[in-house]
């Protein structure tokens, strides 16, 4: 659990440098299954470019090179966030829910599986 928490918590953070997202303090009960599997399937696809660009930003033989690459992958993410029908504030404000919420958590993993 704490594996996906990270994860959750590091895309978030390279997801929300693209626009700053309006956070609710709204807990769990206010996000329904739909918007939740919108979320898993974003986060999947956001987890994976992640994967792959870390591989590439590792091996880049400058550190600008590595910045167009960060930059490259961010402008990706996002792009991977809207595809699934979600803004990335609503992204990051459930991102933010579940940092906070065992439940929702636990919601996000079984859809995981």
């Amino acid at each position: 659990m704490s594996h996906l928490k990270w994860l959750v918590t590091g895309l978030t953070l390279v997801v929300a440098a693209a626009l700053s997202p309006a956070m609710a303090e709204d807990g769990a009960a206010n996000v329904d299954d739909a918007q939740l599997e919108q979320f898993a399937a974003a986060l999947t696809d956001v987890r994976d470019l992640g994967n792959e660009y870390s591989e590439q930003i590792a091996s880049a033989e400058s550190q600008e090179e590595a910045r167009e690459l960060q930059q490259e992958a961010q402008v990706e993410m996002v792009a991977a966030v809207e595809d699934t029908g979600m803004t990335v504030a609503e992204y990051n404000q459930i991102a933010e829910q579940m940092s906070q919420s065992p439940e929702l958590m636990e919601r996000v993993q079984t859809m995981l599986q």
